[in-house]
């Protein structure tokens, strides 16, 4: 499971990161275009913005993970160490 979270949060940082690199340019190829000046801040804001809010879901996502791994690797290591410890306390 955290593998798939891993994968989810770099996608979804790198879509954040093309987003905002991409911002101003794709800003400019729509003003040469032509589309009508009332549409063109409308779009410029939702395209920023959802570039900006793609990093922290994207950090949310990878750090998920990684506590997920952990958690994964805890109990792993909580039961190999139950089982080689004598259960009724007697032992060397």
């Amino acid at each position: 499971m955290y593998r798939r979270t891993l994968r989810a949060g770099l996608i979804l940082g790198v879509i954040g990161v093309v987003t905002i690199i991409s911002a101003s340019q794709l800003q400019m190829i729509v003003m040469d275009s032509g589309v009508s000046q009332v549409l063109l801040p409308v779009f410029a804001a939702i395209y920023q913005l959802a570039g900006v809010g793609c990093l922290p879901f994207s950090a949310a996502l990878v750090s998920a993970s990684l506590v997920m791994r952990h958690m994964d690797a805890t109990k792993a290591s909580c039961h190999g160490s139950d089982e080689q410890q004598p259960r009724n306390g007697a032992g060397g």
